[in-house]
């Protein structure tokens, strides 16, 4: 497969086919039956990719169907956020948005439940692939699923014909789910393998077209209509000229860019990095997304193979599939560790902050403000806010936690008795309660031991329930600096910080050197000269300045 450049294209990558919803289980160790609760996140294997390779850094458009109902405006709003282009994913007002439960058993067991009957995907037709959007891409993404059903098999060779006519480049993701083919009962979602004459047979029609073949070995064997591995690639062989890349888990990747080896030891295998794994659904979609960061942007197999490796590695350490794609950062950070060290990398807090901080998140719409010790007048804060563009609306509740700009009042904790850490668990139990777009400000009197734990744990809650955190030092003195370091000395790392307009433009140096990861400062009303040079501080220094930031009109 030899991509040329063609930057003259707006896409770089398409992806077509399924857009779902995944409720994954958050209780381990259990079957499905056995889950008492479940998040909602964006799933599905195209999707997946899309967002990978969007975050890597591609230019990525979707080709699909989501209902015109609530969970397709999730998949919708998910996808937008990541910068995928959704022109082309059409709002059917007949078929609902697909969902999978997902869970972890164990290191090995991975349960799935498909709702998958008459939904919106499965729908994709031959109407609704658009050739001029084609052509817009360099290279399109169909899978093996799509030929699971007649209409979206007929969707699926139209997108590769019209690909084949404007010079776009044909990824074939051989992405074998024998129960979405009926091969197996619908509780078995997780088993990989069947043989099927009428799977390979399908697949087999696809491959000639084709210029990148992918899949498991499982997926090798299925195309191939053997479970001889290197028979299976001969056979693909003799009707492809596509490159061939298996997927070999723990073990790395092989690229066959020629004729079929007859013995494994000629396989070129880029090995895998050793990780501690979670779960290992979306590991094959991110590794994908990986290679084609690599392949678009003109690097060779070894190197592309590197980055689909780290992708798979970084994924299976998390629980989910989508929202655990790594950003390029993140890829970069973890490319870049020493051997031997990636499993502690991927463990580690800082590399769990720079993946929330570096992917595609809202940014902050409504606030909670946390009060751990010290009263601050709703409406002095409001309006400080607003005059860095963060929109505020609603009625602030008394000092505990302010329930800004949601849709009902939410009970005020107050911090009555003093006891700050047991306030902090109280706080964090509450924001599982508490709708997505809820954000929290926490504004601490000082940097005791009690303030940080209490911070430290509230800090816990935001990143476990997916909330901006910002900390508020204003209100702490005349010299907040010695404060800013402490907390940041003890691990009070937010996503924002809120500084006094007199200690702002030097603050970023310090932030940036303890917490590579934040995503900048905001200053309490700041003039215009004051806000230009914290802006340039905080780009100085690779903090993200605050999309919400303006100088004070007045």
């Amino acid at each position: 497969m030899t991509i040329s450049p063609r930057s003259d294209r707006p896409l770089d990558l398409i992806c077509v086919g399924r857009i779902q919803v995944d409720l994954y289980g958050e209780q381990f160790g259990g079957s499905l039956e056995d889950m008492r609760s479940f998040v909602k996140l964006l799933g599905g294997a195209p999707a997946n990719i899309a967002v990978g390779a969007s975050r890597l850094g591609l230019n990525v458009g979707m080709i699909s169907r989501v209902g015109d109902e609530q969970m397709g405006r999730f998949c919708l709003d998910g996808l937008e956020r990541e910068g995928i282009d959704t022109s082309h994913i059409l709002r059917d007002p007949e078929r609902l948005t697909s969902l999978a439960l997902l869970g972890v058993k164990d290191s090995e067991t991975f349960p799935l439940l498909y709702y998958r009957e008459n939904c919106a995907d499965a729908a994709l037709s031959v109407s609704d692939i658009d050739g001029d959007y084609i052509g817009s891409a360099r290279a399109v993404v169909v899978t093996g699923t799509l030929c699971a059903n007649p209409v979206t098999e007929s969707a699926c060779h139209e997108v590769v014909r019209q690909a084949r006519e404007r010079d776009v480049d044909v990824i074939l993701d051989l992405d074998f789910r024998p129960v979405l083919w009926g091969l197996t009962g619908q509780d078995v979602g997780e088993s990989r393998f069947v043989s099927s004459r009428r799977v390979t047979d399908a697949l087999q029609r696809l491959a000639p077209s084709c210029d990148l073949i992918l899949g498991t070995l499982e997926e090798f064997h299925i195309g191939g209509g053997t479970e001889d591995t290197l028979a299976a690639a001969s056979e693909l062989r003799s009707m492809t000229d596509a490159t061939m890349v298996m997927k070999l888990g723990p073990e790395g990747c092989a690229v066959i860019d020629g004729p079929a080896p007859r013995r494994w030891e000629d396989l070129a295998i880029t090995p895998g990095f050793p990780v501690e794994v979670v779960n290992v659904l979306g590991a094959g979609d991110a590794f994908l997304a990986g290679l084609l960061r690599g392949r678009l942007k003109g690097e060779d197999w070894r190197r592309s193979c590197r980055y689909a490796n780290a992708c798979g590695a970084i994924v299976v350490t998390r629980n989910s599939c989508a929202p655990a794609t790594p950003s390029w950062r993140e890829l970069s950070a973890f490319l870049d560790a020493a051997p031997g060290k990636t499993a502690e990398i991927a463990e580690s807090v800082a590399f769990q902050r720079l993946h929330r901080n570096t992917t595609g998140r809202r940014s902050a719409e409504t606030l909670a403000l946390v009060e751990t010790d010290r009263g601050v007048a709703a409406p002095a804060l409001a309006e400080t806010l607003a005059d860095f563009g963060m929109t505020i609306s609603g009625t602030a509740l008394p000092a505990g936690i302010w329930g800004v700009g949601s849709r009902q009042p939410w009970k005020a904790l107050r911090n009555q008795d003093g006891d700050l850490p047991a306030f902090a668990h109280e706080v964090v139990e509450r924001l599982r309660q508490l709708p997505a777009g809820l954000n929290v400000i926490a504004a601490p009197a000082g940097a005791d031991d009690d303030e940080i734990r209490a911070l430290v744990e509230i800090q816990r809650g935001c990143m476990l329930s997916e909330r901006d955190f910002l900390v508020d030092i204003t209100g702490v003195g005349p010299d907040s600096a010695p404060v800013l370091n402490a907390l940041l000395a003890h691990g009070v790392t937010p996503d924002w910080w809120i500084l006094p307009s007199g200690e702002a433009a030097s603050a970023p140096p310090m932030i940036a050197k303890a917490d590579p990861a934040c995503f900048g400062v905001v200053s309490d009303r700041t003039n215009p000269q004051e806000f230009a040079r914290l802006r340039e501080s905080c780009r100085a220094h690779s903090l993200q300045a605050a999309p919400f930031v303006r100088p004070n009109a007045s």
